[in-house]
């Protein structure tokens, strides 16, 4: 009969720990990237109401960041990118700063 043969290995390597360490490595270097760059869309959509009743917990989740940027320079840059987003914008942490 005509048929195909399949051969099927049951000889697949599992992942090791340099893929583990590579897939941590890109997933940690993501966050850092994706954290401070969230902040402009999130204070636009809580100024907007969306989520207004959540300002404490976006202030709470961001106060790292503006703790951060305690020097003049990185302050007013984190403000020049927050205010690219539309919306009024309030300034937690203001003070602090």
């Amino acid at each position: 009969m005509g048929g195909f043969s399949v051969l099927m290995t049951t000889d697949r390597k599992k992942p090791g720990v340099a893929f583990w360490g590579t897939v941590t490595i890109v997933v940690l270097a993501a966050l850092l990237v994706v954290y401070p760059l969230s902040v402009g869309p999130v204070f636009a959509v809580t100024t907007h109401e969306v989520l207004l009743g959540e300002k404490d917990a976006v202030d709470r989740f961001y106060e790292p960041l503006f703790r951060a940027c305690d020097s003049p320079s990185a302050n007013a840059w984190l403000w020049w990118y927050i205010h690219l987003w539309p919306g009024p914008y309030f300034a937690p942490f203001s003070e602090n700063i």
